[in-house]
């Protein structure tokens, strides 16, 4: 049994838990700060673990869990226990340790040891994220965005375990109309992020994490219609439908991989980082999608600007943390129920250049979800220092 006291000494990991707690009982910061008395700026030291009085973090997490009706342990257990992440993804997945043994080529005591907590190299850990169709930072607790299950949404067994937010599989797509254009794109989404496109359709800025490593950033005013298409749904015959667009069934962890996988000689630099199995079947991925160097490097690095004017252009970001993308994808994110005040977005391209951007002249912003999600967690890290 923890205690509110405990709570303090892991502030950091416990603020980052209870966020999204809070997200995951349907309540908003905004409400949470008005039922309890409390200011948005405390409320904020104490999500980011900033708040070093141990006398006022007592005092205020105490409301925050009578608000929430929620236990210390109800917040520590994830925190203490996140290495059986693993075990209740297999579990959700209705995936048995052998056969994950039998994919991976893992043995089962070697399996059974990484689901009790003994560290596993970036090798296994891919191995297992490939063979449950997800992200080794979903393996590991460290998503930032919803997570997300490359298999359809109905196969995930929810009522597994309660302890993983937001975890869900292919749901459909949606499609998406920008002002001064007639051609709707379209890009594939989880349930979850179906239901989150619910909750701030209304917003001015809003993110859309989707199932083929792309995450977007929409200014709404400058967007003339967004539709929801069921994966059952009939093709729709006024929105220049693609049978050919992606429908999230490759995993994330493929392109967390790309990165270390020689196109030409197969291994490389990091050939450690990726077992033989997972580089056969890596080939395999890129021979069927027809991935060339060209494509795969579009795919991890290039993000693309919709101007309300009806252009585009293509960048490369270099998400260092100077940006002001990812910050702003992160306040979006993060504290939807709050309207941004930023009216510039700034970074630096590949070649060094500064590049500012009005948001108001945006419609959408194309970016590389694991490129974002690794920015954004440095942002976290960061804060919690």
């Amino acid at each position: 049994m923890y205690t509110i006291e405990d709570l303090f000494d892991k502030r950091s990991v416990v603020g980052s838990r209870l966020e999204q707690i809070i997200k995951d009982k349907g309540s908003s910061k905004l409400e949470l700060c008005s039922k309890i008395g409390m200011s948005r700026p405390t409320l904020n030291k104490l999500l980011a673990g900033t708040l070093t009085s141990k006398t006022n973090f007592e005092k205020h997490i105490s409301k925050i869990l009578k608000f929430l009706d929620i236990t210390p342990d109800a917040i520590l257990y994830n925190v203490v226990n996140s290495k059986r992440r693993i075990r209740q993804i297999r579990q959700m997945m209705r995936v048995a340790t052998k056969d994950v043994a039998n994919f991976t080529g893992i043995s089962l005591k070697r399996l059974k040891e990484i689901e009790s907590g003994e560290e596993a190299s970036i090798a296994e850990l891919r191995d297992i994220a490939l063979c449950l169709d997800v992200s080794v930072r979903t393996l590991s607790g460290e998503n930032v965005f919803e997570t997300q299950v490359a298999t359809l949404n109905d196969i995930v067994d929810v009522n597994k375990t309660d302890e993983i937010s937001n975890l869900s599989g292919f749901w459909g797509h949606v499609g998406i109309l920008l002002n001064n254009t007639d051609k709707y794109l379209w890009y594939p989404i989880t349930g979850a992020t179906r239901s989150e496109i619910y909750k701030t359709i209304n917003n001015d800025r809003i993110i859309i994490p989707c199932m083929n490593n792309k995450i977007l950033f929409l200014y709404m005013p400058n967007v003339k219609e967004i539709v929801l298409l069921d994966d059952a749904c009939d093709e729709p015959d006024f929105a220049n439908w693609d049978s050919a667009v992606s429908e999230g069934a490759i995993p994330l962890v493929v392109y967390e991989a790309l990165e270390d996988y020689d196109l030409e000689g197969h291994g490389g630099d990091n050939d450690e980082r990726l077992s033989s199995k997972f580089k056969a079947r890596l080939k395999k991925f890129i021979a069927e999608q027809k991935w060339n160097e060209d494509k795969i490097q579009s795919m991890l690095y290039e993000s693309t600007i919709y101007y309300a004017d009806g252009k585009n252009r293509v960048v490369n970001i270099d998400f260092d943390g100077n940006d002001t993308v990812s910050t702003e994808l992160l306040s979006v994110y993060d504290y939807e129920d709050i309207e941004a005040d930023d009216n510039t977005l700034s970074f630096t391209d590949f070649d060094g250049v500064e590049i500012f951007i009005t948001i108001k002249n945006i419609s959408m912003m194309e970016l590389p979800l694991l490129q974002v999600e690794n920015a954004v967690a440095n942002i976290f890290k960061e804060v919690s220092m």
